[in-house]
């Protein structure tokens, strides 16, 4: 996922993100901290 996030970033600085690039996006952001929990947990 991180490759992706770097991509939607990218794109971002050059034209604005379609709706499901938008929608992507913030379900990673809404995920994140639950997932870093995860991770420290393991």
């Amino acid at each position: 996922m991180q490759a992706e996030l770097n991509e939607l970033l990218v794109q971002a600085e050059n034209r604005y993100l379609r709706t499901e690039e938008l929608l992507g996006f913030k379900s990673y952001a809404e995920t994140l901290a639950q997932r870093l929990k995860i991770y420290e947990f393991l």
